[in-house]
């Protein structure tokens, strides 16, 4: 499997655990897709995103590739929901 750039939508459930409801996951063809870890975890990172996240004077959107990457820990950085840095993880194509 190829190593593939990724940042993953966290958070902290009612029991303090950690989890991962859904990967950032840049494609081959230079955008980013949006996989469900969780059952409803591609739903929720979807209307997170719906309008876009703060780029560099500018909107960014999953379209905008590896920049949307970078600017997601940006824009996602609470003590209960969180997206980590750009993680390089070995999965398949989304």
């Amino acid at each position: 499997m190829p190593q593939r750039k990724v940042v993953e939508l966290r958070a902290m459930d009612g029991d303090l655990k950690l989890q991962t409801y859904a990967r950032f996951v840049l494609g081959d063809d230079g955008t980013v897709q949006v996989v469900g870890v969780t059952p409803n975890g591609r739903n929720t990172a979807l209307s997170l995103i719906r309008d876009g996240i703060r780029g560099p004077g500018r909107v960014l959107t999953l379209a905008d590739g590896p920049v949307f990457l970078k600017y997601l820990e940006q824009a996602f950085r609470g003590d209960r929901l969180w997206c980590t840095e750009v993680l390089e993880l070995d999965l398949p194509d989304p």
